[in-house]
């Protein structure tokens, strides 16, 4: 029986709730468009609640900031994903 997956990372303040999918940069420059698509994938399936906030995060790198550029702004707009870019310092940058 496999284990189940649940939410990377869930934060939760009084009645805010921060729903956030993660991935890491993988080994192959090839495999990155599956990444962002998976963690695409994820999140929508842990939309449940129009009053939570939804996230991606992943690293700082010039391929995914050009995917995610790519994604139409009407999907980003209707969903109110943003995607949190990590640098390898710690740093956290949120692009809606």
């Amino acid at each position: 029986m496999g284990s189940a997956h649940g939410i990377d990372i869930l934060a939760e303040r009084d009645s805010q709730r921060w729903v956030i999918e993660a991935k890491g940069s993988g080994s192959l420059q090839s495999m990155r468009v599956n990444y962002f698509l998976a963690v695409l994938g994820e999140i929508l399936q842990r939309m449940s609640a129009a009053s939570a906030k939804y996230s991606i995060a992943l690293p700082d790198i010039q391929q995914f900031r050009n995917l995610w550029s790519r994604l139409p702004a009407l999907a980003k707009e209707r969903t109110g994903l943003s995607c949190l870019f990590v640098r390898k310092n710690g740093e956290i940058e949120e692009i809606k």
